[in-house]
């Protein structure tokens, strides 16, 4: 299947500026170029950028997925660039002795509450303080997790090897004013937090940690999905010109103060664009409840993604253009998701079948040969296991196929030669 095209018009301000200073020395697309300066400077601004949405503020925080083939299509190489070329030098600093630094910047760590733990308001002394005083507590602590393969640890999330991971990232994503967390032998509070993640996988990978489970939760509906493929060869990677980078560090902190602390608006243009591509999703009937699962934040990401384009440009006023342009990347991504939950449905239909013919296997063992089909219905089900829906739509494929061969009127079955034996 062909890849979406990504939208052109999503390039703005130190975006742009920051595309033209790694263009030419890096085999990345142009569409992970994109997503390691657009996924940074949701890190950098989040915490202090927001628009005022119902009761609170909405912030621009992100959670971005690079899907590409390994090695060939640079994913870690654009998220490393980023990194260390604007995010870290522009990082948050303490700022007296003592004090950690709002912002952490944490590589894979594999459990719910580790990531929880890197957010938690801290305690910390001043340097030379008495350890035996009252200490001073850190809230509003940032942090931007980098997942290099994001199939691997939802596939441990399956398996329930990585804590509460899935349940943060889906409370994260709108992170409330406080958020609590405990464990056996202790509590955790989150005050003003704010996490950007960004992740990387390929897309066969991650369809295969990925559940219909965790799509019906949410998790889906919240990653921006941004699929690029090999770039032009570069044997010999050039350097990073020293002069155009210290300009463009300075036109990104340029663009971050002009934003800082002040409340995000809509223009009258970004009001009627965002009205009218609104009401075409809300009126979108998607081919099934998954695809819709998947999918039902695409507004919530257009929006925030317009405020990202409007910190670009260094301005707090959202323009018909950001606006514009935040929908058509979030509908970019839809496309995207949309590939990955047929290859989830696939995987998950493929797996469920097999079940139900191994299961109607064994019971014929025992049957001389043959099976009815609440005898196979009967040791497939549970709590945890396939609904009666499921059941029965596979139970009729597998008759229409000639899997399954009527008995006579016997009201049994038994499973083709060619199937038992593949």
């Amino acid at each position: 299947m062909s890849r979406p095209k990504f939208p052109e018009n999503a390039w703005f301000g130190v975006i742009a500026d920051y595309y033209n200073l790694v263009a030419d020395t890096t085999e990345a697309p142009e569409e992970f170029i994109w997503a390691g300066i657009v996924g940074v400077l949701s890190a950098l601004a989040a915490a202090s950028v927001g628009i005022p949405w119902g009761p609170q503020l909405m912030r621009p925080i992100l959670y971005l997925c690079l899907l590409g083939e390994t090695g060939r299509s640079r994913k870690t190489t654009s998220v490393d660039d980023a990194r260390s070329l604007i995010l870290e030098p522009l990082a948050p600093r303490s700022q007296q002795a003592g004090e950690p630094d709002p912002l952490e910047i944490v590589n894979g760590s594999g459990s719910g509450e580790g990531l929880i733990d890197v957010l938690a308001d801290r305690e910390w002394f001043p340097e030379g303080a008495d350890k035996k005083a009252r200490p001073n507590i850190q809230t509003g602590r940032r942090a931007v997790f980098l997942f290099d393969e994001f199939g691997a640890l939802l596939g441990k999330a399956g398996r329930d090897q990585a804590g509460d991971l899935i349940g943060f990232m889906l409370k994260a994503f709108d992170m409330p004013q406080e958020l609590k967390h405990s464990t056996r032998s202790r509590k955790v509070i989150c005050t003003n937090a704010t996490a950007t993640i960004i992740a990387a996988s390929t897309a066969a990978y991650l369809s295969k940690g990925l559940s219909e489970d965790l799509i019906q939760a949410g998790l889906l509906n919240r990653f921006l999905f941004v699929q690029g493929g090999r770039g032009d060869p570069l044997p010999i990677r050039p350097a990073i010109d020293a002069e155009q980078h210290r300009q463009l560090l300075g036109r990104v902190a340029a663009a971050l103060s002009a934003v800082m602390g002040k409340p995000m608006s809509l223009s009258p243009e970004a009001v009627a664009v965002n009205d009218a591509r609104y009401r075409l999703d809300h009126g979108r009937q998607e081919s099934s409840d998954l695809l819709a699962a998947a999918t039902n934040r695409t507004p919530v990401m257009a929006v925030r993604l317009s405020m990202l384009f409007a910190v670009a440009d260094g301005t707090s006023t959202i323009s018909g253009e950001h606006m514009t342009a935040g929908w058509d990347v979030a509908e970019y991504g839809r496309l995207v998701a949309a590939d990955l939950v047929d290859q989830v449905h696939d995987k998950t239909w493929k797996e469920a079948e097999a079940r139900l013919v191994s299961r109607a296997m064994r019971v014929a063992q025992t049957s001389s040969g043959t099976f009815t089909k609440t005898e196979v219905r009967d040791g497939v089900k549970g709590s945890h296991g396939m609904d009666a829906g499921t059941f029965n739509r596979i139970w009729e494929s597998l008759i229409r196929a000639g899997d399954f061969v009527p008995v006579g009127d016997t009201g049994r079955f038994r499973v083709a030669e060619n199937r038992g034996t593949a």
